[in-house]
C-alpha cells in the first residue's frame, strides 16, 4: 500500500490518499494544486509499505520517494498523484519517468 503526504497540508491525503476528496485521481490532483496555490514550501512524498509471507517467514518492507508539488498537472501515464509529483533531485515529473526507473526509485 502507499500514501501520499504533503508537508504543508497534513490533513490532506496521507494514509487516506484515495479517500480524502471525492472523485477521481484527476479531481484530487486539481484539489491539491488549488490548496497549494499560495504555499511556497511544496515538499511531498510517497510512502510505500508492503509485506511478503512465504508460509514461514514474514517480511515487511517500506520506502519513500521525495519530491515537490507541481503547479500544474502534466503527463497521462501515471496513477494517483504522479501528474503533480516532481521528483526531488530530478528535472521531471514522476509521471514522465519510465516505468523501470519509477520502480527502482520506489
Amino acid at each position: 500500500d502507499f500514501g501520499f503526504f504533503v508537508d504543508e497540508l497534513p490533513n490532506v491525503a496521507g494514509i487516506k490518499s484515495n479517500r480524502w476528496h471525492k472523485g477521481t485521481d484527476d479531481d484530487r490532483n486539481d484539489e491539491v494544486i488549488k490548496l497549494m496555490k499560495k504555499i511556497e514550501k511544496r515538499k511531498c512524498y510517497y510512502k510505500t509499505i508492503f509485506a511478503l509471507y512465504d508460509g514461514k517467514i514474514e517480511r515487511v518492507f517500506g520506502g519513500y520517494t521525495y519530491g515537490n508539488i507541481a503547479t500544474e498537472k502534466r503527463g497521462n501515464n501515471g496513477f494517483a498523484y504522479d501528474a503533480i509529483f516532481e521528483l526531488e533531485n530530478f528535472l521531471s515529473l514522476i509521471i514522465l519517468v519510465t516505468f523501470s526507473i519509477t520502480q527502482f526509485l520506489n
